[in-house]
């Protein structure tokens, strides 16, 4: 049985994508899993070992190169694919399978998560949280570029909001928790990531503490955030891709939520706390806070946070490498 899977472009989905290619493996033992996915995904591809084949496409999001598409498509046509997943919804993904001639067995992540086993899944299966396999070499390429030593541990701070302000939390609530950090837990080395975006907020948050830390938003590709995530010795984030990440890597996170609803995501496991205020309107899911305080966020004490990190820290395992 050969499988291809149409991967959607957004980190979050993509980690959540991996529970389906565990079962598709379970379901055909010996099949094979072809995907096709976007740069920005496919180091998460390759931490699923089931995955034999990645086609590299990042006209799934590019609305010109059009050649490219048609080319892939070509390729596709001829490789016979017994099934077809489509879980990204783009225009482009539809497009290829269009130009490829390929049947879609499923679309959308959630209808093929509960409709794409038929009665076997009920009885057999039970679809588990996300799971990721790490690579060490991977990992230690990462550092020496960015000049992380071999023997220090992790604390990966992520600031990135995805363009939801109502999600961002105060560059001084950071500098408080670094200070906070670095005092309790002296064997640590606080590593900022993020997108280019959210540099500036990083290091302001560097300068109000005074203290040091690797700050390497907008540093990093994609594949390099992986690496650094899956060897952390625990990750602080906002509601964002990194947060799914670190959890399917099972490393020890704290997330913080606002306008966003956590009883939604995939986050939650034993080494997980959820730092969330519940105010009354929270979550609101909108981007921009529609009262003007954002107060959801603010209101989430830095105090707190380290808190749950220093409850966490004691279950992880002391040296992950």
């Amino acid at each position: 049985m050969l499988t291809l899977i149409i991967a959607p472009h957004e980190m979050s989905a993509a980690v959540r994508s991996q529970p389906l290619v565990s079962l598709l493996s379970r379901l055909e033992p010996g099949g094979r899993i072809h995907v096709v996915a976007h740069p920005n995904v496919v180091a998460i591809y390759r931490a699923m070992p089931e995955v034999e084949t990645i086609w590299p496409c990042s006209q799934l999001a590019d609305q010109r190169n059009w050649l490219g598409l048609a080319l892939l498509a070509h390729r596709l046509r001829r490789m016979a694919y017994d099934r077809v997943y489509q879980l990204s919804s783009s225009r482009r993904a539809k497009a290829l399978t269009w130009l490829a001639g390929l049947s879609v067995t499923g679309s959308g992540l959630e209808h093929v998560a509960l409709n794409a086993f038929g009665p076997v899944r009920a009885d057999q299966l039970v679809t588990p949280r996300p799971s990721l396999v790490r690579s060490v070499e991977r990992e230690q390429s990462v550092r020496d570029r960015v000049g992380l030593l071999s023997d220090r541990l992790l604390l990966v701070m992520c600031l990135d909001d995805e363009g939801h302000a109502s999600r961002r939390w105060p560059s001084r609530n950071w500098a408080a928790l670094i200070t906070d950090a670095t005092r309790r837990f002296p064997d640590m080395t606080p590593v900022m990531v993020g997108a280019a975006a959210t540099r500036a907020m990083a290091t302001e948050a560097l300068a109000l503490c005074g203290r040091s830390a690797h700050n390497l938003c907008g540093q990093l590709t994609p594949a390099e955030t992986l690496a650094i995530v899956s060897q952390a010795q625990a990750v602080i984030t906002l509601d964002n891709g990194v947060a799914e990440l670190a959890a399917a890597f099972g490393r020890p996170l704290v997330a913080l939520y606002g306008s966003s609803d956590p009883r939604r995501m995939t986050v939650q496991g034993p080494l997980t706390r959820i730092e969330w205020k519940q105010l009354a309107c929270s979550p609101c899911d909108q981007p921009v806070c529609p009262l003007g305080h954002g107060h959801c966020m603010t209101q989430l004490h830095p105090d707190t946070v380290g808190q749950s990190l220093g409850t966490l820290l004691p279950r992880a395992i002391r040296d992950i490498r």
